[in-house]
């Protein structure tokens, strides 16, 4: 499961603040939304592509608390 909290998304305006994300293991989820609005940032963020802050727990593991190796 993924679990995310305080997302904040912003570039040349704020596109998320203090958001949260949960997607259960299993299930299709899709993101929809109008352009602009930060569909691509947060997947990016989900993949860990992007180093904008959050809480971010995958199968139940806080991602900021491991290494980058």
């Amino acid at each position: 499961m993924i679990t995310m909290n305080d997302i904040n998304i912003s570039f040349q305006k704020t596109l998320i603040e203090s958001g949260s994300l949960i997607i259960p293991n299993g299930c299709v989820t899709g993101i929809i939304g109008k352009s602009g609005t930060g569909k691509t940032a947060l997947l990016e963020v989900i993949g860990l592509l992007s180093d904008q802050p959050s809480h971010y727990l995958f199968d139940d593991d806080d991602i900021g608390e491991l290494s980058d190796n």
